[in-house]
């Protein structure tokens, strides 16, 4: 593991103030945040710079996801990374476009030679932006291990950013033996005015929230300590794997999002009987009591040190009995009707009970599951002779408890079957998507043009540029629906071919 023993940030990224938008390990959708968002006071084109001596080792231009970034390596065993840039430092721009000309590649994701490209600390690597899947104008940096690609916290290695705000804690969630969830909020001395009477420390959800400064946006805790008696559990988040992101929603109580919307913090993790967790940010000192009653006290901290506490009485009532209808640990199927869900060995972070039904429409089912999900379903439809939609764009939509939805593209198997694969549980529609990706011409301003590139339903799986007859490379921007062509000639064609993830197509022509 590498330690920060003197900071090996010597550079601070941006010539502004640094304002946090996002810090390290604040749960998000499905992942833990994997570096700090840092404001760009709401603009793009603030200079970037590097945080430290190194090399530039990776270059990517995605339409999603981190849009427009760099990745530095350094001596120290770490390696930077730069999200959502608009531009980059003009000989790594020359690179990447050589590299997309020559393999007519629009979406661009390149190792670097160490040495091609040395950079010293406080050099500018480029501007930021709004690229990706960026929410707005700012910049998202990481520092992480170069040799487990594990993110890091920056503000621990040298990355400075003033925040004297402690955290601040609303409440416990809690659920009575009822099964009723109730928020209790602490009193006099961050005191709980009442006991809790629980049937078991997972019934307890945290709702806390941290601020950089007033009236900012609310941010993630670093740890969480709970001490009953000699027994300690603590959540830290120091660092974590990309493969453990998925770790969060066991971090994230859902059972009070779902009925309560809130986004709380689970404080004790799940009792696993082979010792794993979904996510190395537990630690734990003694076995926790489970029953009677205890005193316990509750310290939260953020990255800075700021700590609030609250203290309270819990008495513990468990049941005397408790059925579960699947063991987390083996793989496991259940099925309603023409639809199978099928899920691999150690799919949850608990044993839950899980529940298919029909829904109140033809080609609809609901599955309902009380526990968070690590790896993906396959879901198998047994094809009705009454569909008679074309197998090749039949889509599976599941929309989960929040409204999210996921579009899955069936894969027709040899026995006739379409199977579907996500990590997502919901309300399931079957559907179907025959309509071609729209593309039209919207301006030219000198020598770059600006089109409307979108689907109705689907993601652009592929696209095509050419002018006068010759590929070019373009930028999709995804977000905006937007393409953007670059370098054109006074006069001539453009030809773009667009296809949507179920292979519909779309030509576009325009003479200028």
């Amino acid at each position: 593991m590498l330690h920060a023993q003197s900071p090996p940030i010597t550079h601070q990224p941006m010539d502004i103030p640094a304002s946090m938008a996002g810090s390290f390990g604040e749960m998000r959708h499905h992942h833990f945040h994997s570096g700090i968002d840092l404001r760009s006071q709401g603009k793009t084109g603030q200079i970037v710079r590097a945080m430290a001596d190194g090399d530039l080792r990776r270059i990517v231009i995605k339409p999603g996801g981190f849009g427009w970034a760099l990745y530095l390596e350094h001596p120290s065993g770490h390696t930077s990374v730069y999200a959502h840039l608009s531009e980059f430092k003009q000989a790594w721009m020359d690179h990447a476009m050589a590299y997309a000309k020559r393999n007519h590649r629009y979406v661009i994701d390149i190792p670097v030679t160490k040495g091609k490209f040395p950079i010293k600390a406080g050099d500018i690597i480029g501007l930021s932006g709004n690229s990706g899947g960026s929410g707005g104008p700012h910049l998202h940096v990481e520092w992480r291990d170069s040799q487990t690609e594990e993110p890091l916290n920056p503000l621990t290695y040298g990355l400075v950013v003033n925040d004297k705000v402690e955290p601040a804690i609303r409440g416990l969630y809690a659920k009575s033996t009822e099964g009723v969830w109730q928020l209790h909020r602490p009193g006099k001395d961050n005191q709980l005015a009442s006991e809790l009477i629980l049937t078991s420390w997972q019934d307890l959800a945290l709702d806390v929230t941290d601020h950089m400064e007033s009236g900012g946006r609310p941010l993630g805790i670093q740890r969480i300590t709970l001490q009953v008696g000699e027994s300690m559990q603590t959540l830290h988040i120091q660092r974590f794997a990309f493969h453990q992101s998925r770790g969060v929603d066991a971090l994230m109580h859902m059972d009070v999002q779902m009925k309560k919307g809130r986004r709380c913090y689970r404080i004790v993790p799940f009792a696993l009987k082979d010792g794993q967790q979904p996510a190395d940010i537990w630690e734990g000192r003694g076995s926790l009591p489970t029953q009677g009653k205890h005193h316990f006290t509750l310290t939260v901290e953020d990255a800075h040190g700021n700590r609030s506490t609250l203290h309270g009485d819990v008495q513990l009532k468990p049941l005397t009995s408790a059925r579960l209808t699947h063991d987390y640990r083996l793989p496991g199927s259940i099925q309603q009707g023409s639809m199978k869900v099928s899920f691999p060995a150690h799919s949850f972070t608990h044993s839950p009970s899980l529940s298919l039904r029909k829904g109140d429409k033809q080609w609809q089912w609901s599955l309902s599951s009380t526990a968070p999900v690590l790896k993906p379903y396959t879901y198998t439809w047994t094809v009705s002779k009454e569909w008679t939609e074309p197998l090749d764009k039949t889509l599976l939509i599941v929309t989960d408890f929040r409204g999210n939805q996921s579009r899955l593209v069936g894969r027709l198997l040899t026995d006739g079957r379409l199977q579907f694969r996500s990590k997502q549980w919901g309300h399931m529609q079957l559907s179907v998507d025959t309509t071609a990706p729209t593309i039209r011409w919207i301006q030219r301003q000198g020598s770059l043009a600006s089109l409307h590139l979108a689907d109705n339903q689907l993601d652009i799986q592929s696209m095509t540029v050419t002018i006068n007859g010759q590929w070019v490379w373009a930028y999709h921007d995804a977000k905006n629906q937007r393409l953007q062509v670059s370098d054109l000639p006074e006069s001539g064609e453009l030809v773009v071919v667009a296809e949507d993830e179920a292979g519909n197509a779309t030509t576009f022509r325009h003479s200028f």
